[in-house]
């Protein structure tokens, strides 16, 4: 073979190696992969999610709790709050597939607990007193005598709580020769209207319910006449009748000797001007002797001999 043959031959084998690689090159694309990612946000059980995956055509979402989505932005509601493992598988045209995780924990909202909040009340006339135990006694309007500084002895404690239709009242007392109970109500918080007792500072009372022992503690409510002055001023119309069941008691139980306890319920619906608070004196009459059943024998907040008078109760109603 000649030399000028053998160089023709060379160099068309050389142009079919290059027109076949330009060939293959021309038929095939190389794929891109995919990357699978996502971001969220969840409010109380149901998330949204927001699919930031690149490169892809088509998705699963496996939300893990047994369901899953092909959307590409799904929204998802779980049943129960707790964790849950979600992934995201993303594929692009070439059937290549990627997948991510992510933790999203889903829970409901709770009110925070207003700690200035009124305390569930669930007191029972039983004549056990253990419910008011329960009961923290930073929530209790809370009275004791104070028997070094006061001859009045006959009413030893009384503790005050409310709810939406009761003023609840647990009292311990000595009902030797027991007569009447006053609770005197000073519903407007004014020191400038009302009754003004010799017993406490400025308390200014608005009502009275009055009863004796004998009939249970059955009380009639009077409102005050400024117009007669003094004690004059509840010899009034009652605002409410004995019997209207303004306040029912438990039986009473006996501590020791002449000691005895009980507790009882006001119905708030039937004393007139409620407001969020209420101002509570209590005064008791009855000592030896019928001539001197009116006399006051006891007196919570405690009244003094010293003649620093202390102020009512003030027992919150909302």
């Amino acid at each position: 073979m000649n030399l000028k043959r053998l160089n023709f031959l060379i160099f068309v084998s050389l142009l079919g190696l290059v027109f076949t690689s330009c060939g293959e090159e021309d038929s095939t694309t190389p794929s891109i992969a995919p990357k699978a990612s996502f971001d969220f946000t969840a409010d109380e059980l149901t998330v949204t999610f927001n699919n930031t995956s690149e490169n892809a055509v088509s998705y699963i979402w496996l939300f893990g709790d047994g369901n899953k989505s092909t959307d590409q932005h799904p929204t998802h509601t779980y049943t129960e709050e707790g964790t849950y493992e979600v992934e995201l598988f993303a594929t692009n045209s070439s059937d290549e597939t990627k997948s991510t995780k992510k933790s999203v924990t889903v829970k409901l909202n709770v009110e925070e607990e207003d700690e200035d909040a009124m305390p569930e009340v669930n007191i029972t006339l039983d004549g056990k007193f253990d419910d008011w135990a329960e009961i923290d006694e930073e929530h209790l309007a809370i009275a004791v005598l104070d028997e070094k500084n006061s001859e009045l002895h006959r009413l030893k404690e009384v503790r005050f709580i409310a709810d939406a239709n009761y003023i609840y009242m647990y009292m311990k007392m000595d009902i030797l020769h027991a007569n009447a109970m006053d609770i005197y109500l000073n519903v407007d918080g004014d020191p400038e209207t009302g009754y003004n007792s010799w017993m406490w500072d400025a308390g200014a009372a608005n009502y009275l319910m009055q009863s004796s022992i004998s009939s249970n503690y059955d009380m009639r409510l009077a409102a005050y006449d400024e117009t007669k002055g003094g004690g004059w001023g509840w010899l009034t119309p009652n605002v409410v009748e004995p019997g209207m069941g303004l306040m029912t008691i438990s039986e009473m139980v006996q501590v020791e000797d002449n000691i005895y306890e009980f507790e009882a319920q006001i119905l708030k619906s039937l004393i007139p001007n409620l407001g969020d608070s209420v101002s509570i004196m209590i005064g008791h009459s009855g000592a030896e002797g019928e001539d001197n059943a009116w006399t006051t024998s006891g007196g919570l907040p405690t009244v003094t001999d010293s003649g620093d008078k202390n102020k009512g109760l003030t027992v919150r109603l909302k």
